[in-house]
């Protein structure tokens, strides 16, 4: 990436997740399911023009992730969870061993994971929660 690109990409990602933080403040004060919309697409047109190995990609899918299970807590379709599962697991994927960051990536996951048992009764996504927890855990 040139320093350009760079510039470019920093200038829209400042721009757009300001605007995304505002969005999902007034959704935790209102509950309007247009703001968390707003913060979603935001967060998805952040995940698009960010290039592939950024290091700022992970967090990026973490935060569009919180804000699927937003939605998901407000409308109760698991198809939001099924998607917050999917980012989650891009951002620990892309996310190094050891680094910091991953206790936090692996839990947001297992939570996932659990909710979507809770709602759906899958055996799986109960293993899952639990594998996940055990590897936050080593």
């Amino acid at each position: 990436m040139t320093a350009k690109e760079y510039m470019i990409l920093s200038d829209t990602e400042g721009e757009l997740g300001s605007r995304g933080v505002d969005a999902i403040r007034h959704f935790e004060r209102t509950g309007n399911l247009p703001d968390i919309w707003k913060v979603i697409a935001t967060l998805q047109q952040i995940v698009r023009l960010t290039p592939n190995g950024h290091a700022s990609m992970p967090g990026q899918l973490n935060d569009l992730g919180i804000s699927l299970m937003c939605q998901f807590e407000r409308t109760g379709d698991v198809s939001d969870l099924s998607e917050t599962i999917s980012v989650q697991q891009r951002a620990v994927q892309l996310t190094p061993n050891g680094h910091a960051d991953m206790p936090a990536l692996l839990s947001n996951l297992g939570n996932s994971f659990r909710r979507r048992f809770e709602r759906t009764g899958n055996l799986s996504d109960k293993e899952r929660a639990i594998a996940t927890a055990d590897a936050e855990i080593i």
